[in-house]
């Protein structure tokens, strides 16, 4: 009865351990290794039965109970084992399942950006780089894994430099940097690069790299030259209208109202003695003439002044100092070696424009009593500033309400300049920064 006992739980055992071990198929995805076992189970459990089933029938059967029973107990154990391993596996497949979504979206966002990003380590290997390289390249990513210098080869020659000096620093954190530069795809197009990157760390604060990001915004670029060079057509054909304006309020204007004067001033010297009334009208309309043609020529100098034309940059300066020197202490400082020097015509222009509007609004708006206008420049740049000491303003607050800030920032644009403010009460100070290129002849 006991053999008999000692094989029926043998056969039991070994038949769920095989059953489990079938169902760790699909949870492992092991299907050889958990089939194989559980066959070795049913195999043992199919022997056992047939011996229990012949010592059940009663047939002379010598079995070794204490061998059995040993049997009986490694069935326990296995089974045992199966059982408590299994949740083990459920759960190393359920963490499996999850990373591998995890993996799947990281994937989606990482190799389906539109932009060409990448990852490189300290030493400037590529740990990553999206295949989005490829379509704004015309290489594929693994070009940059195993030539990490490639990025730097395909920036212009004139951006060569720049570029290399950036990426050679990745070797130590850096800060959050951008900037553009230029690449000369595979096929020889030139295309213009947006770059951002900024340096990665892991939790334990250890330096990782830099992650970074390149988008191409050639059509921006392009759009933004054609605005400008649209701008500076527009400010061209302005100033051509305002100098022709001038001319002719000088040539027609300007001269009848000579001629008017000329005639009055005949009419009161042959007008009698005893015709007083006569003669203080006709004198009270001469200077009035003169008063107008006074008017023309500050219009006129205002329009266009002849001094920009003829003498330069400095002289006009030096003329709308002292046209509104009476309005209260405005100086002009220029070194010397300026006086006589010229500039690109539009240059000259775009400079005494902002100038005169800067001044103008300090003025009229700021209630300053003292304005400085610098002029200067070096082997590169020309600088023109305008400062006071009026009550100030908010740049951004009054954009587009009437003090011709957009004016002067288109006018500094379309010439390849800048323009920066800053204000404060007490405190204005205009900066426009232009290129320096040789005057046409």
């Amino acid at each position: 009865m006991t053999a008999q006992l000692i094989l029926a739980g043998s056969v039991v055992c070994q038949f769920v351990a095989a059953a489990i071990a079938l169902r760790l198929v699909a949870v492992t995805g092991r299907r050889t290794g958990w089939v194989l076992i559980a066959a070795a189970m049913v195999l043992q459990g199919c022997r056992r039965a047939v011996v229990f089933a012949r010592v059940a029938a009663g047939d002379a059967v010598a079995v070794d109970v204490v061998g059995e029973g040993v049997g009986l107990l490694v069935s326990l154990l296995l089974l045992v084992g199966v059982a408590w391993i299994a949740p083990m596996l459920r759960q190393m497949r359920r963490t499996r399942d999850a990373l591998a979504r995890s993996e799947e979206r990281y994937r989606t966002v990482a190799d389906f950006t539109c932009d060409w990003e990448y990852w490189a380590d300290p030493a400037g290997k590529m740990i990553y780089i999206s295949p989005s390289c490829q379509r704004v390249t015309g290489y594929p990513p693994a070009a940059f894994v195993d030539d990490p210098a490639l990025i730097v080869r395909l920036a212009h020659p004139d951006d060569r430099k720049a570029v290399g000096e950036h990426f050679r620093q990745g070797a130590e954190p850096q800060p959050y940097c951008e900037f553009d530069f230029r690449i000369v795809r595979r096929d020889g197009e030139e295309r213009w690069i947006e770059h951002r990157c900024q340096p990665i760390a892991a939790a334990d604060g250890r330096y990782l790299g830099r992650r970074g990001s390149n988008r191409d915004v050639t059509d921006r670029v392009r759009a933004q030259r054609a605005l400008r060079d649209a701008t500076h057509k527009l400010l061209t054909v302005r100033e051509a209208e305002r100098r022709a304006l001038a001319q002719e309020l000088h040539d027609s204007v300007g001269h009848g109202l000579y001629a008017m004067q000329l005639s009055l001033e005949g009419a009161v010297g042959a007008a009698a003695d005893d015709t007083e009334t006569l003669r203080a009208k006709v004198t009270q309309a001469v200077r009035r003439c003169g008063e107008l043609m006074d008017e023309v020529r500050r219009l006129c100098r205002g329009l266009y002044p002849p001094t920009l034309e003829s003498l330069g940059l400095r002289a006009a300066l030096a003329g709308l100092v002292g046209d509104l020197r009476t309005t209260g202490q405005v100086e002009l400082s220029c070194p010397d070696e300026l006086a006589e020097r010229r500039f690109q015509r539009d240059v000259e222009v775009a400079l005494f424009r902002i100038a005169q509007e800067s001044v103008n609004n300090a003025v009229r708006h700021s209630n300053a009593t003292r304005i400085v206008v610098e002029l200067s420049a070096d082997d590169d740049l020309l600088r023109l500033a305008v400062e006071d000491n009026g009550a100030g303003f908010d740049p951004a607050a009054v954009a587009g309400k009437g003090l011709g800030l957009n004016s002067m920032q288109e006018r500094a644009v379309a010439i390849g300049g800048e323009l920066a403010i800053d204000s404060t009460s007490g405190r204005t100070r205009l900066v426009a920064t232009v290129p320096i290129a040789p005057r046409a002849a």
